[in-house]
């Protein structure tokens, strides 16, 4: 944080960060069809939180017990369960990850009954999973929604993983594509990301124009006018002095200016 302190906006100016959120379980859901995913994406379910509950109630209260553990736990659930289980991980390695996250050995024995409960909810996850590896080995390759493919050589893990984060990487281009061409042609150079970091980017915003230059930036990076898209896209918009001291200070979704999804 001290170096990231470092980079500060210029005198008469904001540091806005924008960052997309949950883009990968957004780009799963798109692309398996899942209606329990979806639905939950949509009344702003959130996935890692009730893992969380579930998870440490089961195997770790005291886990639980306050607001700061609980979200250190649930970032620790977000990327050792919920997503390594959308990206195909098997019983036997989630096993192995929550027994470092809890500290105690977790058996896929013990851990069987939730994993089952997790692929009993999201079953058409798990279609397209299996459909996906047999795309795989039929045609030896795999590729985003924007048509642009990977080959084999691949893991079964990495066939998972590619059309998902491929996918998302690819609407953080296209997002940062579009404000870098506005920035030119409306002649804001404030438009233009000065950092693009995983699924954020970041922006120097003038403090007299702040409100709106937001609003601008968040939607160009939220709505898109894409056939495969099937649940709305969401921001969170953070502001401060440097990259480190920064205050979230909202979220806006697609469906806030006006992006319904395709009719099927």
């Amino acid at each position: 944080r001290e170096i990231r302190r470092v980079i500060c906006a210029p005198p008469g100016h904001h540091m806005v960060a924008v960052d997309f959120g949950q883009l990968e379980a957004r780009i799963i859901a798109t692309l398996s069809r899942d209606p329990v995913l979806c639905k939950e994406i949509f009344e702003k379910y959130d996935i890692h939180g009730d893992w969380t509950d579930q998870l440490g109630m089961a195997f770790d209260r005291k886990q639980l017990k306050d607001k700061a553990s609980r979200k250190h736990l649930r970032d620790y659930i977000k990327n050792m369960w919920t997503f390594p289980l959308f990206y195909g991980s098997v019983l036997e390695s989630v096993a192995s990850n929550l027994s470092s996250v809890f500290k105690k050995n977790i058996s896929p024995m013990m851990l069987e009954p939730h994993y089952q409960a997790f692929w009993d909810k999201y079953r058409v996850v798990l279609d397209w999973q299996e459909k996906l590896e047999a795309f795989y080995w039929k045609r030896g390759y795999v590729e985003t929604a924007f048509g642009f493919r990977r080959h084999e050589p691949m893991s079964k893990n990495e066939v998972i993983n590619s059309p998902v984060q491929g996918t998302a990487g690819q609407l953080v281009m296209k997002a940062q594509a579009n404000l870098s061409k506005a920035a030119y042609e409306e002649d804001k150079p404030q438009y233009q990301p000065v950092i693009n970091m995983h699924d954020d980017l970041t922006f120097y915003l003038p403090e007299a124009t702040v409100e709106e230059d937001i609003e601008r930036v968040a939607k160009d990076m939220c709505f898109f006018n894409l056939d495969f898209l099937v649940v709305p896209l969401s921001v969170e918009v953070s502001i401060g002095p440097n990259w480190a001291d920064q205050q979230e200070i909202g979220t806006f979704y697609s469906t806030d200016f006006g992006w319904k999804p395709p009719k099927s």
